[in-house]
């Protein structure tokens, strides 16, 4: 799984407290990493964690900082800051890395997108396709999947 945009990690972490074998957590954020760190540590999940701090919109990493290859991501989770989730055209930093996610993870992966209601995102972006939306107050979550034979 990859947390991109992680913050201090709350929903990687929790998916690692549910059974995920592995996260990936990216943010650019320094304060947010030493947060991110310190509840790491705190539950002890060091092992079963990267984290690597930088730009989220360019994708997933696939080494760690100590050059470790990463294991490839079946669900990504992208909660970017909601004045960046607005513009959601294939054009857009956000429809980019929609694109760039769709050629990095496999068949039938899933992404989950955090973004504000009043953005609607495409039904398709390269080969992930829109298959579900859900609004929780200003919020709204968009799932896509990756199906590259549609």
């Amino acid at each position: 799984m990859a947390d991109l945009f992680c913050g201090t990690g709350s929903m990687g972490l929790e998916a690692l407290s549910r059974g995920a074998e592995h996260v990936i957590f990216v943010d650019s954020d320094r304060e947010a990493i030493n947060l991110l760190y310190k509840n790491i540590f705190k539950l002890d999940f060091r092992d079963v964690c990267s984290v690597i701090p930088g730009n989220a919109f360019a994708g997933i990493p696939t080494v760690d900082s100590g050059g470790r290859e990463l294991p490839p991501c079946n669900l990504v989770f992208v909660d970017p800051p909601y004045k960046l989730s607005l513009k959601t055209d294939e054009a857009s930093p956000l429809g980019g890395l929609l694109k760039t996610l769709a050629a990095q993870t496999a068949h039938r992966a899933r992404i989950i997108v955090r973004h504000e209601t009043r953005a609607e995102l495409l039904r398709q972006y390269a080969t992930l396709h829109l298959a579900d939306r859900r609004e929780y107050g200003k919020m709204a979550l968009s799932f896509l999947e990756n199906f590259p034979e549609k």
